[in-house]
């Protein structure tokens, strides 16, 4: 079985003494856009985040690649609408948030007013 390696990092860093103040902790999405995360109990609202873009809606990504292919279809997580290689060149769009409601999301912060969103995480 493949572990999880931001459920790795979590614990490794919760269970050891932190003197520079920093805290990874775990949020759940209440909604997705306006982004609302449950933050160990209250809510914060998305001016109190830095996201990591690729989880957003419209995020596109290139990639070098070879050859010449275009596909028009879903991923399994519905997250991406098409593909395409053209000339070299990947291109992956978000053709809508990542994130949904209920996901739980892994939290980096030194004060609990603002958070840096690193990556939805999951529990195996």
């Amino acid at each position: 079985m493949q572990t999880d390696p931001y459920s790795e990092l979590f614990h490794l860093m919760v269970s050891s003494h932190n003197d520079a103040g920093i805290h990874l902790i775990l949020g759940t999405v209440k909604t997705p856009e306006p982004l609302l995360v449950d933050v160990g109990g209250t809510d914060q609202e998305a001016e109190r985040f830095y996201i990591c873009d690729r989880l957003l809606n419209g995020h596109v990504e290139r990639r070098e690649a070879k050859g010449d292919l275009s596909i028009s279809a879903a991923c399994e997580y519905g997250s991406h609408s098409s593909m395409s290689v053209n000339s070299g060149i990947l291109t992956l769009t978000n053709s809508e948030s990542v994130l949904k409601a209920g996901d739980q999301v892994l939290l980096l912060t030194e004060d609990f007013q603002t958070f840096f969103l690193i990556d939805k995480v999951v529990h195996l």
